[in-house]
């Protein structure tokens, strides 16, 4: 339909689906404080949308929510960001299911011979705890995960309780 009221967000690298969908509703808030009123007054003109930028979201289905690790560090990245309300991106580790909440981009280069493997696990450069995993392109490390059955958790919890081995390898059935 025609568009009522237009407002804008910048977006960054970083920012995931949840996060979004706050300032979304922020605005959305601030739309209708402000628009509201002219419109049930006839003071808005509605203007026909551009058709070139409609697009329409699939439904998300949980099998796509499955991690490939054979895809690129920044397309894993941008997979666990835009999954952040559900269903959720997860991977296996040790046959059990893992959902992967946050992470951040290690490397963007270099090819790896084994997507999904565990290139460090443990206390790493600077005294943080780093779970650093191949990806077919670049590496990506995972900071906030979920382990089958248990609370979201802490990289340095997983890994001082679950103990994932570097060379091991996640997604791996």
């Amino acid at each position: 339909g025609p568009l009522l009221g237009v407002r804008r967000l910048k977006l960054d690298d970083e920012i995931n689906a949840l996060q979004l969908h706050d300032a979304l509703k922020d605005l959305g808030a601030d739309l209708l404080a402000n628009d509201y009123v002219d419109y049930l007054c006839g003071n808005l003109i509605p203007v026909p949308q551009n058709e070139e930028f409609v697009t329409i979201a699939p439904k998300i289905d949980k099998a796509e929510a499955r991690i490939d690790w054979s895809k690129s560090a920044r397309e894993i990245h941008n997979r666990v960001r835009g999954l952040a309300m559900g269903p959720f991106a997860f991977t296996t580790s040790n046959g059990q299911q893992l959902k992967l909440h946050k992470t951040v981009i290690a490397s963007e280069t270099g090819s790896n011979p084994q997507p999904g493997k565990i290139l460090f696990s443990g206390l790493g450069e600077g005294n943080v705890w780093t779970l650093e995993v191949a990806c077919g392109e670049g590496s990506l490390r995972l900071l906030e995960v979920q382990p089958e059955s248990r609370a979201r958790m802490a990289i340095k919890d997983f890994i001082t309780g679950y103990s994932p081995s570097m060379g091991s390898v996640m997604g791996a059935t």
